[in-house]
Order: C-alpha cells, then structure tokens, then sequence
C-alpha cells in the first residue's frame, strides 16, 4: 500500500541521514583531535555537502499519502538544508576562521535538529511547540 511505502521510505531515509551525519560528525572529531588539518577538513566537507544534496533529493522525491506525511516531508528537507548551511559554514570558518562562520554553523545545526524532532513529530501525528519537552532528548525515530 502506498502510506505503507511512504513510511519505509521515510525511515530509510531517516537511517541514510543519520548515518551520513555521524560519518561527517566523526570526521569532524579527528579534525577537533587535530588528525586533521583545516585543508583536510575542507575537502572532507566538499566530499560530503553532495551526498546530503542526495538526501535532499530523495526526500523531495517523496510522495506523502497523508497531510501529516506531507508536513514531515517538508520538516525534513528544511532539516536537511539546515544541516548543509551549516557545513557550508563549517567550511568557511575553516578557510577563514571567521568566528561569525563558526556561530552561524552551530546555529544552523541547531535548527537542523529542532526541525528533525517537528518532523518526527509531524510523522508520528503528535504536536511539538515546546523544544524544552521530552522531544528534545529523541534525535531519531525508535527502531
């Protein structure tokens, strides 16, 4: 059925993103340990800031059977594009090392995540309009 096929394709694109993000986030961790140079990094970012495209992609290519579905597909791609302003930031205080580069990058990443948790909640037909609930904890849907 088809809401059935939104929902798996919906969480394996939840699982794909999670898993490129904790790929890019490890990557992150050995710059910060110093494994890596800020010219590593940037080439690093430049390899990943087209895989979350893909993502992107994917998720718009989602056909939502639901209006709730449809609220979490456009949640998610804001997500999504959040979390690659804010590498694209990442990279330029790393060219730069303009602090603002870095703020906005954090600030981005943050949005990122309050986005995920509405879209998660938008899928599973609940309302967030406190980011300070017991939301705040859940980064991804339980398995």
């Amino acid at each position: 059925n088809i809401t059935q096929s939104f929902h798996v394709a919906y969480e394996t694109l939840i699982n794909d993103s999670r898993s490129l993000t904790q790929g890019y986030q490890s990557e992150i961790g050995k710059w910060q340990s110093k494994q890596y140079d800020n010219k590593t990094m940037i080439l690093i970012t430049d390899k990943y800031l087209p895989e979350f495209q893909k993502l992107v992609n994917r998720v718009q290519a989602l056909q939502p059977t639901t209006a709730k579905y449809l609220q979490a597909k456009s949640l998610y791609i804001k997500s999504i594009q959040s979390e690659i302003g804010s590498y694209v930031h990442f990279r330029n205080f790393l060219i730069t090392g303009n602090k603002t580069e870095d703020d906005t990058s954090t600030q981005l990443l943050s949005n990122a995540l309050k986005y995920e948790i509405k879209s998660f909640a938008a899928f599973d037909n609940r309302t967030v309009t406190d980011m300070d609930n017991n939301y705040g904890n859940r980064t991804f849907l339980p398995v």
